[in-house]
């Protein structure tokens, strides 16, 4: 199961007009949502994103985390409209854009800190060494 479909992208976008925009090319739809899902990744790098995005166990009750995915559909519904004009409120996708990576920024700064999401693990390095010294002293006479 994918972690965003061009069919979920109707509850952003209506069918007739995702239809007018891409001219009933449907990979026109998948590369907006590729270009989100990756565009979303760059800024998840505290987490598992392999998790977040992938249904990796193959459960088929498997549902990704429904405010990640609004975002990704916002930001999916911004790069799509960019290519058409048919009935589509730009500033408002605009908004809802900017919302949306300033929600992932957030979550990148460690600002926002999301309920379950697994976090990377810190790999181990035993060949870690850290040296410095005190500050440098200043005598005045």
């Amino acid at each position: 199961m994918a972690f965003l479909t061009p069919i979920q992208m109707q509850t952003h976008i209506y069918g007739t007009v995702s239809n007018v925009i891409s001219k009933g090319n449907v990979a026109v739809m998948q590369d907006a949502i590729n270009a989100a899902i990756t565009e979303a990744k760059g800024y998840l790098s505290r987490y598992r994103v392999e998790q977040l995005f992938d249904n990796i166990d193959n459960e088929p009750t498997w549902n990704p985390d429904p405010i990640l995915m609004m975002y990704v559909k916002n930001i999916a519904k911004w790069h799509f409209t960019i290519l058409g004009n048919a009935n589509i409120d730009l500033e408002d996708a605009e908004i809802r854009y900017n919302q949306a990576v300033k929600w992932l920024a957030g979550i990148q700064s460690g600002k926002i800190v999301p309920v379950n999401w697994p976090p990377v693990t810190p790999e181990e390095n035993s060949s870690f060494f850290h040296f410095s010294s005190n500050p440098k002293r200043r005598n005045h006479y």
